[in-house]
């Protein structure tokens, strides 16, 4: 027979391998406690206030962010009924009329292009995790988030803006960085750097 620990873990091996984002949820820590949160590299930065509208175009204004960078929020429950505007610039939002979790009115993610010119908005998508005593949501945006972050679309800045707030906009403004492109040589290699 085998001996209780042996097949406790057993056990936990086998939840953990069907369940690894419940894994990695947990690892997470809101030092800062209640609000929104930026992860870079594994590390959770507290995002302590929004710019308003009439800064958003502002250089010191725009975080500029991986393109692995995740945002999530702690502490806030958004699993009941929607509220709060339905439009963002003026503009409807794609399913903000009256939108069931995941997505929240108000909530959207957009961004301006090389004339600056904001696109159309799109949702924001609030994914519940597991695993934790208070509630804690990734935040994922709709939206050409690929072709933005490959640097195929090219963007000014980012918006992501925060609900309840179409008429002051609140919202954290950023700019995805583009990884480094190496040179490499016409077989796929990296080329060697040049010496002096």
């Amino acid at each position: 027979m085998k001996s209780p620990s042996l097949l406790a873990f057993v056990l936990l091996g086998i939840f953990f391998s069907s369940n690894p984002s419940q894994a990695q949820e947990r690892s997470l820590k809101f030092d800062g406690g209640i609000g929104y949160y930026l992860a870079i590299d594994g590390k959770l930065n507290y995002i302590y206030w929004p710019t308003p509208k009439i800064s958003w175009a502002e250089t010191n204004s725009i975080w500029r962010i991986p393109t692995n960078a995740q945002f999530y929020v702690f502490g806030l429950d958004f699993s009941g009924p929607p509220s709060g505007g339905t439009s963002f610039l003026g503009k409807s939002v794609s399913g903000a009329g009256h939108p069931a979790p995941p997505h929240w009115r108000g909530y959207t993610f957009t961004y301006a292009d090389g004339d600056g010119n904001l696109q159309s908005p799109w949702p924001a998508r609030f994914i519940p995790l597991s695993g934790y005593k208070e509630k804690v949501y990734e935040i994922v945006f709709d939206g050409p988030q690929k072709e933005l972050k490959s640097g195929e679309l090219y963007h000014r800045y980012c918006v992501f803006q925060l609900g309840n707030s179409t008429d002051a906009g609140e919202a954290f403004v950023f700019s995805y960085t583009q990884p480094e492109k190496k040179p490499v040589t016409g077989d796929g290699k990296e080329k060697p750097k040049a010496t002096d």
